[in-house]
This record gives structure tokens, sequence and C-alpha cells, in this order.
């Protein structure tokens, strides 16, 4: 048994799994309480670009502000900006944390994601199943006539360049809002895989 890990921001170790709730505040995907190993809200806010924010313990611990494509870029960064729901993760000084982008393409599939940290570590999400992706869009469009929860359980995989498995996002639909359960291995920072269950409901 692990012993109790106390919550925090940074890095994991790769013997620390961990878990996290994610729910959304109702109907309008502006608020997002997290809530297991880290705990705060992501935040919406009424600036442009699109940008949010999570508070921990009532402080900005991370900004999330959605990119601009830069045609003279040629990276992954650039081809992430370009995509739908492209966002740039920084932490309360600044510093960038990495990029986190919804493939547009896997809107009408798969979802699919891409994460590019600023260590350079790159981070690949691609829903499990297509069956059950189809599955579970069809059910959602039942939501927005009549409010019942989704059978269809269709997990997100992230895994790195090796095909290694770091985290998993899980979205659940419930009665009047919508879950995202994320576990993983470690090796992820949770503000991260936060921040993809968040993207994931909202892009």
């Amino acid at each position: 048994m692990n012993p109790r890990r106390e919550k925090t921001t940074e890095m994991i170790p790769s013997t620390a799994p961990f878990q996290l709730t994610v729910e959304r505040g109702g109907m309008t995907k502006r608020t997002y309480r997290v809530v297991g190993d880290l705990e705060g809200e992501f935040v919406r806010t009424a600036r442009s670009p699109s940008t949010f924010e999570l508070t921990i313990g009532g402080e900005v611990a991370a900004v999330a502000t959605e990119q601009d494509v830069d045609a003279g870029e040629s990276s992954l960064r650039a081809m992430a900006r370009a995509a739908a729901g492209a966002y740039e993760l920084r932490d309360a000084d600044g510093a960038s944390i990495g990029v986190v982008a919804v493939d547009p393409k896997g809107v009408l599939l798969r979802s699919r994601m891409t994460i590019e940290l600023a260590d350079g570590r790159r981070i690949s999400g691609v829903e499990r199943s297509a069956s059950k992706a189809f599955g579970r869009r069809a059910w959602g469009l039942m939501t927005l006539v009549v409010d019942v929860p989704n059978p269809v359980r269709s997990p997100v995989v992230f895994t790195d360049p090796a095909g290694v498995e770091l985290f998993q996002v899980d979205p659940l639909r419930v009665a009047g809002t919508a879950q995202l359960h994320v576990t993983g291995q470690g090796q992820v920072d949770l503000v991260v895989a936060s921040f993809a269950a968040v993207l994931l409901d909202s892009p």
C-alpha cells in the first residue's frame, strides 16, 4: 500500500499512482472542480483569448491560454496551436508548463489530444475504442433534450512516444453535469493531467 501523499502540483514520482476527479459545474462548461490528489478549481474567465485559471487554496496556481497560429513555426507546438482547442499552460510565475491541444479530426471520431511539455517531452492521447466513442457521442446528443446519465464508458489513454501508458481520462456523464475520472502511474504533472480532462470536455 502506498503511503498517503501530500496534495501538490509538483511532478509525481513514477512510483506514485494518482487519482483525480474533474467535475463540471453545471452545463455552462465554465467551472471545473478538481478533487483527489490535487484539489482546486479551473474557471474559464471572460478574457479574450479564451483563458482558464486554476486556483488552489484561493490563489491562482496556473493559467491556460488559448493559442494563436504562428505561421513561422514548424514544430509540434505550432501544429498544436493550429488545432481546435490548443492552450498553453503557465504556472503562477508565468513559466511555461506545456501546450495541450485537441485534434480537430477527433471531434466526430475518437477523441485525440497532443501534449508537448516545456521540457520537450510529448504525450499523445486517444480514445481507446472507436465503437464506444461513437456510442458515447450518440448518447450525448440525447442529453441535449433529456438529462440522463450516459452508460457508455470510453476512456482516453495518454502514452509517451514509446507507447507506455502514463494516465487516462474516463468521461462519465451523470445527471446534471459531467465527471472525468483521471488515473495515472506517475511521471505526469497533476496540473497537466487535470487540464487535459477539462479540455476534453470543453475544447
